[in-house]
């Protein structure tokens, strides 16, 4: 075997690898709602929560989705606490998300159901918000 030869088996290795490494990870409802609300909740990014909704769900409207307040000051706290799973390819996550206001010793607290579909992995589809006491 020719040096360009090793060498190309190496770059095509390497390429490989990097694409494995970097790969979104939507193969659970749970990992892909963990990813969207990282994206939105978390990072206010509309091009990394592109990647993790369907696509009759635009960017702009999911971040809608999930704004809680114009504030600087609030403090979201968000877990993933259930999923349930009817049909194949559609599952339901449940998401406890708790927000705490500089200032006030109430907290909000949310139960936000994700509605996920199997779509060349698992992406989230719309939210419903449900109160709960604080």
């Amino acid at each position: 075997m020719t040096m360009a030869g090793i060498v190309l088996i190496g770059a095509i290795g390497a390429v490989v690898v990097y694409d494995r490494a970097t790969a979104i990870d939507r193969s659970t409802p749970a990992l892909a709602a963990r990813h969207f609300l990282h994206a939105a909740v978390d990072e206010n990014d509309s091009n990394q929560v592109g990647l993790h909704i369907c696509g009759s769900w635009s960017a702009e409207d999911a971040l809608a989705a999930v704004r809680i307040a114009d504030s600087l000051d609030v403090d979201i706290n968000w877990a993933v606490t259930a999923v349930n799973s009817g049909d194949p390819g559609h599952a339901e996550v449940a998401v406890r998300v708790s927000v705490a206001s500089a200032g006030v010793s109430a907290e909000l607290t949310e139960v936000w159901v994700l509605e996920a579909v199997e779509d060349d992995g698992w992406r989230i589809c719309s939210i419903r918000r449900e109160s709960l006491q604080p």
